[in-house]
């Protein structure tokens, strides 16, 4: 499509009215509302490179090499071809890993700008505002859709750097299609959990942590505990979470000593059963993280509103680093909602049932384990009663995430059917998960 074709589509899509207004539009410059990156040098993003939020939406294009990405809760793993979009109210956070080259395009905007007055043009906001925060921010681009996104780049980088009324209308249009096609993209390109992609070497290691806090966590002891080269778990570690591995363990023992100090524990206890061998660096890493000391903690001589000001300073800074603010990071998984299709079923349809999960525990299901619900239609509501059709879903592996949900659909049964044929009359439909115990 060239350019001219592509200003008449925009006229048919979005009616004559876009014309008259972006006369008025254009008595300013466009640039100033688009800011523009494209660059292989991570010193360029350095500024932006610790965990931020900015008043515009981005869209952040990794062109080629890896790197990781957190946003709020969610840690995504980035290679060639991935997307990630952002609200403007969305932390976030670059990764940039070492010794690897990288080329990134950077697109910001300003959602409160006039164009999108226009209703056309507010539809585009769609995948930066109907998600939850944290959620949905990776794309995976294949050959086809990155060379197209990457033409669109390039249109946008070319008009953006000449200085004309025809660069800037050029520039607007190119934006726009932009827009259509990360939406198109967001639409069509199917959703999975990136949460869960910490290592499963990893996890083990953190849940080890939670339980051995005033044990020897060194380096070299977990090195030999999960025989792993101690370097690499250094890097593995600092690459999935965002934060080295002696940092975290200090935060796991100030937490867990805050916690006893607040049972009535003593300074002294607190400080040994956290795993602190030497009581001035305890004082001193206490006082560094919630900015008070252990005693006037102990002895509540504080004031109460500054220090829960402080506390939740603090534990906003956990959840930025994945770090559980509890003792136990187990999963514990229910059932919200059960939903089924189609919603008003005649007699003879083929309805399918659908669970929404949600993991209301402290830790990620296991990677690989099935995520299981089993189904019952029953004419009472009575537990006991004999089941009219049993079927399942337990083809869900993906590892799900503390505070998150997944919507599981019914794809087995009774003589491989997983579907119930409706019936005239009342039904009352049960839905359990983790049916066969697959968690433990």
């Amino acid at each position: 499509m060239d350019y001219i074709d592509l200003s008449c589509n925009l006229m048919k899509l979005y009616g004559v009215c876009i014309m008259s207004y972006m006369v008025s539009l254009f008595k300013y410059n466009i640039k100033n509302g688009i800011k523009f990156i494209h660059t292989n040098e991570r010193q360029a993003l350095l500024p932006e490179s610790d965990f931020h939020f900015h008043e515009f939406n981005e869209m952040f294009f990794l062109i080629k090499g890896n790197m990781g990405f957190f946003v709020e809760d969610s840690t995504y793993d980035l290679s060639t071809g991935d997307l990630i979009i952002i609200n403007g109210s969305e932390k976030h956070k670059a990764i940039f890993y070492k010794d690897t080259e990288t080329e990134v395009i950077s697109v910001h905007f300003d959602p409160a700008d006039s164009y999108f007055m226009i209703n056309s043009l507010n539809n585009l906001l769609h995948c930066f505002v109907d998600r939850n925060k944290g959620e949905r921010n990776k794309m995976s681009l294949n050959k086809e859709q990155l060379a197209y996104a990457k033409k669109l780049l390039y249109r946008i980088e070319k008009f953006y750097n000449e200085v004309s009324f025809s660069s800037e209308v050029l520039r607007f249009t190119s934006f726009i299609e932009l827009l259509v096609y990360v939406n198109e993209l967001y639409i069509n390109i199917p959703y999975h959990l990136e949460e869960g992609n910490i290592p499963d070497i990893i996890r083990n290691i953190l849940n080890y942590i939670d339980n051995n806090l005033d044990s020897d966590l060194s380096l070299e002891v977990l090195g030999k505990n999960f025989f792993i080269n101690r370097f690499y778990l250094s890097r593995t570690f600092k690459k999935s979470l965002g934060i080295n591995l002696w940092e975290y363990i200090i935060i796991k023992r100030v937490l867990n000593a805050r916690e006893l100090l607040s049972e009535g524990s003593g300074i002294m206890e607190a400080c040994q059963k956290s795993g602190f061998n030497d009581y001035s660096n305890f004082i001193r890493m206490f006082k560094k993280y919630l900015k008070i000391t252990p005693m006037n903690y102990a002895k509540k001589t504080y004031d109460e509103s500054l220090i829960s000001e402080r506390v939740e300073e603090f534990q906003k800074f956990c959840r930025y680093h994945m770090i559980d603010t509890g003792k136990s990071r187990l999963p514990d998984l229910v059932v919200k909602d059960i939903l089924w299709f189609p919603e008003s079923p005649a007699e003879g349809d083929q309805i399918t049932l659908k669970a929404v999960v949600e993991n209301t525990g402290r830790g990620f299901t296991p990677a690989g384990v099935i995520i299981g619900v089993g189904f019952h239609v029953k004419k009472t509501n009575d537990l006991g009663a004999e089941a009219l059709r049993e079927c399942w879903s337990d083809n869900h592996t993906l590892p799900l995430a503390p505070g998150k949900s997944a919507v599981l659909a019914a794809n087995g049964g009774i003589m491989n059917i997983a579907t119930w044929t409706a019936e005239a009359g009342d039904y009352y439909i049960f839905a359990r998960v983790n049916d066969v115990c697959r968690m433990r």
